[in-house]
């Protein structure tokens, strides 16, 4: 591999960052920016310095970099340029994505969520809030949508039970009252 992903990046490897805001046709402008002030707040509470700040209006999302091709290739440039050490959205980037994106640009590339976690992390002082954050790094990790659930009570149990009288018409399975 040319490039380092965040897993294999220390903090003390990562000073400078690429910020990109997406603003979808849901949201205002207004919106937008406020956002991404908070995101560029959130990066120097993490001691980060801020390289440059893009806002991106996407139209129709590509499921290979969430944004068309060109403005990808466009923001992976820029970084370059400016000589960043990673890139971080503002919005969910799925791992595929992630992948992608650390690719196009040879640096890792991380989300707000992520930036949020590694906040935490870094400030964690008790064994108990250390547990935390590594439970809340595995559910991040997890596949979208999936939940960290406790093991359920076995089904119910159906098997056929002798039918009497009227339900010898109906014949199939009941359920067992055991």
């Amino acid at each position: 591999m040319l490039y380092k992903t965040m897993s294999e990046t220390t903090a003390a490897d990562i000073k400078r960052a690429v910020l990109v805001g997406i603003r979808d046709g849901k949201m205002s402008k207004n919106e937008a920016d406020t956002l991404a002030r908070e995101l560029d707040s959130l990066v120097q509470t993490l001691g980060l310095e801020t390289a440059a700040l893009e806002m991106v209006h996407v139209r129709e999302k590509s499921a290979k970099y969430g944004m068309g091709t060109g403005k990808a290739a466009e923001l992976a440039e820029k970084a370059k340029e400016l000589e960043a050490d990673c890139i971080i959205f503002d919005r969910d980037i799925s791992p595929s994505q992630q992948r992608n994106w650390e690719e196009l640009a040879g640096i890792p590339v991380i989300d707000r969520q992520e930036l949020i976690i590694q906040i935490f992390a870094d400030r964690a002082r008790t064994k108990e809030a250390e547990l935390q954050i590594s439970l809340a790094e595995l559910k991040y990790a997890l596949p979208g949508g999936t939940e960290i659930r406790p093991p359920q009570a076995p089904a119910q149990v159906y098997r056929p039970v002798p039918a009497k009288g009227r339900a010898l018409r109906n014949k199939g399975f009941r359920r067992n009252p055991f």
